[in-house]
């Protein structure tokens, strides 16, 4: 499983103090495969000590803020209550979204700052206010912190952008 990657590259940025690089523990391996570095902010470990639950409680919260963001962004394009309680809904029981809202993996963090981005996209997109611009910005710079390859997410907003809706 992935989590187990994390936790291990995880220990190894604790014990040797090296936050740069990549370590992993392979077994049996005698060349290591080329992987994508995908950065890892340190969250809360000099506070709690390294515990499994607080790693998980952390992407739960971000899995749950995801819902209520979705919400506010299709109640924003579409103006409508129903559809954007469907959408929630739909996100909440989705078993993708179920898998890695409880795993310790970048995605969810990652789609929570990128729900961000496009909703503060939207909101200057509206009255044009550079806070939300600087706001957008900082959201999709987090995003990609997580994990890169959630840059696609710009695309609907630039889709969007010449309407101004």
């Amino acid at each position: 499983m992935k989590e187990n990657e994390y936790i291990g590259e995880a220990l190894f940025m604790l014990k040797d103090a090296d936050y740069l690089h990549r370590k992993l523990f392979r077994m049996g391996m005698d060349e290591l495969p080329n992987f994508e570095a995908y950065p890892q902010m340190p969250i809360l470990p000099w506070i709690f000590g390294i515990k499994l639950w607080l790693a998980r409680l952390v992407i739960i919260a971000f899995s749950l803020g995801s819902i209520p963001l979705l919400y506010l962004i299709v109640k924003k394009l579409s103006k409508s209550r129903s559809l954007a309680l469907l959408s929630s809904l739909l996100l909440t029981i989705m078993p993708l979204g179920v898998f890695f809202g409880r795993n310790i993996q970048p995605e969810i963090p990652a789609l929570f700052f990128l729900l961000l981005c496009i909703y503060f996209g939207l909101s200057w997109f509206n009255d044009f206010n550079l806070k939300s611009a600087i706001y957008s910005g900082f959201s999709l710079c987090i995003s990609i912190l997580f994990k890169f390859t959630f840059l696609i997410g710009i695309i609907p907003l630039l889709g969007i952008f010449p309407f101004n809706i």
